[in-house]
């Protein structure tokens, strides 16, 4: 019989907590945190008027909005999703999650790299770039 994986209970008081200015990363679940290899869990909260600008990850992801209101790009398409929804993101989709509402956003994002030896980033930022840079002023 194989041997199990440990299991690890994470408490919200143990999340590791990144902080990038007033955006919040609370990670639940990456390698060297817990006995994964390759999952990613976050679960993130932007302040009114805050998002994650344009970018994409060389893996598949998930997004899933816990409470608030988002303005999510994907590609050149906008979407305004709030509490319960989610979508998929396949691996190289350019996007970006914005909070449109009043009230704190907060969502979980699943990030999953197709091989377990992947070392490279994890995000790769395009939103200086056109039409990236402008998208949201024509809209």
């Amino acid at each position: 019989m194989a041997k199990q994986k440990e299991t690890k209970v994470v408490r919200a008081s143990e999340a590791q907590l990144e902080e990038v200015g007033s955006k919040k990363h609370y990670w639940y679940s990456k390698p060297g945190m817990t006995d994964t290899e390759r999952l990613n869990y976050v679960r993130v909260t932007l302040p009114p008027g805050e998002g994650h600008d344009f970018h994409y990850h060389p893996m598949e992801e998930v997004l899933h909005i816990l409470a608030g209101s988002a303005e999510q790009w994907v590609g050149e398409v906008k979407y305004l999703l709030g509490p319960g929804d989610a979508l998929h993101l396949p691996k190289g989709e350019i996007h970006a999650t914005f909070n449109c509402g009043d009230d704190l956003l907060e969502f979980i994002a699943v990030l999953v790299p197709d091989r377990v030896d992947y070392e490279g980033e994890m995000t790769i930022e395009v939103g200086a770039e056109e039409p990236w840079c402008s998208i949201r002023d024509q809209a």
